[in-house]
């Protein structure tokens, strides 16, 4: 069987693989972890689990605990016990959500495939890990100049008609359908103008005053409040 997944993830084009590699890589350190090392007094290790996303989640469960929300397949275990007996994750890294790693893979080829995905998946929202990819982008300047940028590849997978970003961290994304939300909560909540891994192109539309400085600020609020909480140690 090791054999095989093995085999299955080697023939995947390389931006696939990311996306189970973590999930593949805990489960290899499970099978070899010495026993010594399974007690039960260790501190609490949040690596493979996006903990402090999965608390933003369970923290905003009134809004978001009835969403159908596709989540990574190694974070799975975590968002259930965080959310209870009655949450219904996507997938929780057992042997039974096996068989649809694939079809995630596929999903994450192109952004139609994701959309095609999310329809069939009948999906409210992704909680996706942060993958280091990069779009460029040209802007073309009024004199004519070309400006490159390299973006993040979640703009183009999830386009802001449709999905809003509600949270992000480093490690994890949370993007919700924007029509199955409050407008008052997606109001609070929503970053617009602060984006992960977004800094130069924020930093030039920000000098031509095309984002709200403001509105920016606020955001840079919210995201320090969300890192000092996400900056406590659970024991």
């Amino acid at each position: 069987a090791a054999a095989g997944a093995a085999a299955l993830f080697a023939s995947w084009p390389r931006p696939r693989r990311g996306a189970v590699a973590t999930g593949l890589g805990a489960l290899t350190l499970g099978l070899v972890m010495p026993l010594r090392l399974s007690r039960l007094d260790l501190p609490f290790r949040d690596e493979y689990v996006a903990r402090r996303a999965v608390d933003f989640v369970a923290r905003q469960r009134a809004v978001l605990g009835d969403l159908r929300l596709f989540d990574q397949y190694e974070w799975g275990g975590y968002l259930g016990w965080r959310m209870g007996p009655d949450y219904r994750v996507f997938g929780d890294g057992r042997y039974l959500f096996l068989g649809e790693l694939a079809e995630i893979q596929d999903a994450l080829d192109s952004p139609d495939a994701l959309a095609a995905f999310a329809a069939r998946r009948r999906l409210d929202g992704f909680l996706i890990k942060d993958y280091p990819q990069k779009d460029l982008t040209v802007r073309l300047e009024r004199d004519g100049t070309r400006r490159t940028f390299a973006r993040p590849w979640y703009l183009r997978f999830f386009p802001r008609a449709r999905w809003a970003l509600v949270y992000w961290d480093g490690q994890a994304l949370l993007f919700v359908d924007r029509t199955r939300v409050p407008a008052a909560w997606l109001s609070a909540h929503e970053y617009r103008w602060l984006l992960p891994g977004d800094g130069p192109a924020r930093a030039d539309a920000l000098a031509r005053g095309e984002i709200p400085r403001g509105a920016l600020a606020a955001e840079e609020a919210r995201e320090r409040a969300e890192a000092r909480r996400g900056a406590q140690v659970v024991e």
